[in-house]
Formats: C-alpha cells, structure tokens, sequence
C-alpha cells in the first residue's frame, strides 16, 4: 500500500495508476478501506480515485 501511494503522490497525472487505483477502489471493500485509512488526502490520484465512489 505504501508504495502504490507513493508512487501515486509522485505521478499524480499516470493514469495507468488512477485506474489501478478505482479499479482496486471499486471491486475489493479491504482496498477501500486500507486506502482511506492512509495519508492519502489532499493527492490528486486519492481525489480522482474517489470521484467514481462518491457517484455510487
């Protein structure tokens, strides 16, 4: 988890890692959770990787 939002906060504009990151958002709740429980706020991919939850 620690290197997924590393690598998110370093390449905020990879796509490839924004769909890694709704797609692992969307389909496992474990994900979900161990996401929103890191310091992940306030990054471009943790607010774009949420839009699709929020619309749920």
């Amino acid at each position: 988890m620690a290197d997924l939002q590393q690598t998110a906060t370093e390449t905020p504009d990879d796509p490839r890692i924004l769909e890694l990151v709704v797609e692992l958002s969307v389909c496992r709740d474990e994900f979900r959770s161990l996401w929103a429980r890191e310091d992940t706020h306030g990054s471009p991919v943790r607010e774009q990787a949420d839009a699709p939850l929020r619309r749920r």
